[in-house]
């Protein structure tokens, strides 16, 4: 009896280059950033805070990943921070361990 292989395809999530560049502190609403990104995998002080995970790289590009995935292709925490109006006041990416 001949053995069985089987292949899986892993399908790899493109980059975008320009997935961050819409972000500018004092400018960016919470909306735009929900319409873009879609629903934050946290949120804090009820919608003050809110974080992306994020795969990719600056060289290919970023993309976000989806709340229920695994941290295993997350590389980046997104944390964008908004006034009481919904503008936001800062930023940052920090790496994840």
């Amino acid at each position: 009896m001949a053995p069985v292989l089987f292949s899986s395809c892993i399908s790899q999530i493109p980059g975008d280059p320009e997935l961050l560049a819409f972000i500018s502190d004092n400018k960016t609403t919470r909306t735009e950033v929900i319409l873009k990104f879609g629903q934050p995998s946290a949120m804090i002080e009820t919608d003050h805070i809110l974080m992306y995970r994020l795969g990719g790289d600056k060289k290919s590009g970023y993309f976000i990943r989806e709340e229920t995935s695994s941290w295993a292709d997350t590389k980046y925490s997104l944390i964008l921070v908004f006034d009481a109006d919904g503008v936001l006041r800062s930023h940052s990416q920090v790496r994840v361990q």
